[in-house]
């Protein structure tokens, strides 16, 4: 990336002398352009599935390895939500009563394998399970 600033900053003023705003961004487009096609032609690609899942591995572990620093001025200046509290209580039989009734039908069904028409249509006689089993998931 700094080479590809530096070959901007260089070339800027000895091709867009009108300082015009499309000459400007043509020029700009043209060098990210040009770099980008310089990146992909130095590399190889890679078709072995096992060498591909490893070249993800090592990008994820660089990308999440990098120290995140945050500045203290960054936190001062960050605003301060209020704490909603009232998401912590547990839901009410009623919630989910209206949760239940807000289903989408004609949707697929989730990882249960149950559709929402099944748990719609079982809402009175599974709600109060229904409630304690999220309840101790709460």
């Amino acid at each position: 990336m700094p080479d590809l600033c530096k070959r901007f900053a260089d070339s800027t003023e000895e091709y867009c002398p009108t300082n015009s705003a499309e000459e400007r961004w043509n020029h700009i487009r043209g060098i990210i352009y040009n770099s980008a096609m310089d990146t992909f032609a130095s590399c190889d690609t890679i078709t072995d599935r096992g060498k591909q899942m490893e070249r993800w591995a090592k990008h994820y572990q660089e990308l999440y390895s990098r120290k995140n620093v945050v500045s203290t001025a960054a936190v001062e200046n960050s605003k301060v939500l209020p704490l909603m509290e009232e998401l912590d209580a547990p839901p009410s039989t009623d919630e989910l009563r209206k949760a239940i009734d807000f289903l989408a039908s004609g949707k697929a069904p989730g990882n249960d394998g149950i559709p929402p028409e099944v748990v719609k249509a079982g809402k009175s006689t599974a709600l109060h399970h229904h409630h304690k089993l999220l309840l101790q998931c709460w």
